[in-house]
């Protein structure tokens, strides 16, 4: 990974410091190999970081919004037995407000459109990239969105995501990146996405 994070210096260099979510996990479910192995990537990321002289803050996100909360906690303490100490911990029920004002953003620079058979809300220009449910429920990926804005808003430097390298969330990034150019929002993403022998691939977007 050192290798691919010196080769992209010349461009992280240009912000401050970053924030590293790694190790995301829905609040019902317990931690499985794939959550430790987003784990230990996510202090590899802060450890190369570190090497090339960016400094950085270790994060942890918690999907509290789209399932009960049965064990956080537990999996929380869990997580810092095996070394992983996230500074700071989101919670995705609390990005809510955040979706509401992309989301009027979105309407208010004519970037949203509704379909009448269902009642979605999709970006006017992706209509692949769906924004809000009929019922009123925000979307991963304006979930996503607004998340990173709030990152951005606390740290102002590069927002790094530890994924697994799967298409399902390679397109919801996509869709999240979407949402916020068309919201305006300019802000630098670095995708790490990883595979199931723990093989590395690095998307930015700055």
């Amino acid at each position: 990974m050192i290798e691919q994070l010196t080769e992209l210096a010349p461009y992280l260099s240009h912000y401050p410091s970053a924030l590293v979510e790694a190790g995301h996990f829905y609040a019902n479910e317990e931690l499985t190999s794939e959550h430790y192995m987003s784990m230990r990537i996510g202090l590899r990321v802060v450890d190369g970081l570190k090497q090339i002289g960016l400094p950085s803050t270790l994060c942890l996100l918690i999907d509290d919004y789209n399932a009960p909360d049965v064990h956080s906690e537990t999996n929380l303490a869990i997580a810092k037995a095996h070394g992983f100490n996230p500074v700071i911990t989101f919670r995705e029920k609390d990005q809510f407000l955040g979706t509401l004002d992309i989301f009027n953003s979105l309407k208010i620079r004519g970037k949203a459109k509704i379909r009448k058979k269902t009642g979605d809300w999709h970006l006017k220009d992706d209509g692949f990239a769906k924004i809000m449910n009929a019922d009123g429920k925000p979307t991963c990926s304006l979930l996503d969105a607004a998340l990173y804005c709030h990152k951005y808003t606390i740290g102002g430097g590069i927002c790094v995501t530890v994924l697994p390298d799967t298409k399902v969330y390679r397109l919801e990034q996509l869709h999240t990146k979407s949402v916020l150019k068309a919201a305006g929002q300019k802000i630098p993403i670095l995708n790490v996405y990883f595979g199931t022998k723990e093989e590395i691939f690095l998307d930015f977007d700055y």
